[in-house]
């Protein structure tokens, strides 16, 4: 009677090891377990065993998709390299260079390489937090970033009607130590979020557009708005806009020189730093990107303009 049991209640095990067996020989990630419907422990370990499957296949596609787009996005900077060296190398044999040709080419293959170095640097970055990386974080003046990043980006600015409105004390900012918006976090990854939102602004909406930053304070939080007046983004494209090499206009993506990973980059980039992105769009109207940070308690920002203060006596003594 005891074996017989015994055996009733290992029959379910052995079916899913035998199950699980099959998928590990398969690679095939799509099979599932079939819960045994007992309603007890050896159900739960099935339930939990397919939805570990599921979040595995998930991830394996979600990589199989990344390596895919990233050996695409590498081939036409590729192509485009071998074929000017070889229009210039004929040239070269046939001993007819032609100074023009020559300048021209040199230049589409600079132009080339810059764009490979953007995409693998943004790989890089995506892949770091992949795996865990976190840039050190200490307690910053995001106020004081932003008007950093608005001169970085002047020359993006083109004939576009720019307008800002940053902090608390205008476009200069105070000079008495203590952050405007202070929050926790990386001064370098937050200057790349918001060039990442003005320069896409700056390549969507035409010349003569309007585009608007906001970087103020909301309640606890620090708002980040980045505006603008081009075409805006069509409602089906709206959920897909912060995924890996998603293009919502591929040929003008591609002349522009976008690699389709600065708004992935800008979302991980928030993630990090425990915030929200979002974004809303009535076309020919407004599109606006939202960045929500946690701001820093006002006695722990004071620490840290203090400590910074003390610092920068000891290096003036």
């Amino acid at each position: 009677g005891a074996w017989f049991v015994a055996g009733a209640a290992m029959r379910p095990l052995r079916r899913m090891s035998r199950t699980a067996a099959t998928i590990g020989r398969a690679s095939d990630l799509s099979h599932r377990l079939d819960p045994p419907g007992t309603r007890d422990e050896v159900q739960r370990l099935a339930e939990t065993f397919n939805e570990m499957l599921g979040r595995l296949e998930t991830t394996f596609s979600s990589q199989r998709r990344f390596v895919a787009d990233a050996s695409h996005e590498l081939r036409t900077p590729l192509t485009a390299l071998r074929a000017n060296s070889d229009i210039l190398l004929r040239q070269v044999d046939a001993g007819v260079l032609d100074q023009a040709d020559l300048s021209e080419g040199l230049s589409d293959i600079r132009n080339e390489v810059d764009r490979m170095s953007r995409l693998v640097q943004n790989l890089l970055t995506l892949a770091r937090a992949d795996v865990g990386w976190r840039p050190e974080m200490a307690v910053v003046d995001l106020a004081g970033i932003a008007r950093d990043a608005v001169r970085i980006a002047t020359p993006l600015m083109g004939e576009h009607i720019f307008s800002q409105e940053i902090g608390t004390a205008g476009q200069d900012g105070h000079d008495d130590g203590e952050p405007e918006l202070p929050v926790l976090g990386n001064a370098d990854q937050l200057t790349q979020l918001l060039l990442i939102l003005m320069d896409n602004a700056f390549t969507h909406a035409p010349g003569g557009v309007w585009v608007r930053l906001r970087v103020v304070a909301d309640g606890d939080e620090a708002l980040v708005a980045v505006s603008d007046g081009g075409p805006g983004i069509d409602a089906k494209h709206l959920g897909r806009v912060f995924e890996r090499f998603y293009r919502t206009d591929e040929a003008r993506a591609r002349t522009s020189g976008g690699t389709g990973l600065g708004l992935a980059i800008a979302r991980t980039i928030v993630t990090i730093h425990n915030g929200t992105i979002e974004v809303a769009s009535e076309p020919h109207v407004e599109t606006t990107f939202t960045v929500r940070l946690p701001l820093v308690a006002p006695d722990r920002a004071i620490t840290a303009g203090e400590r910074q203060r003390e610092l920068s006596l000891a290096v003036t003594r």
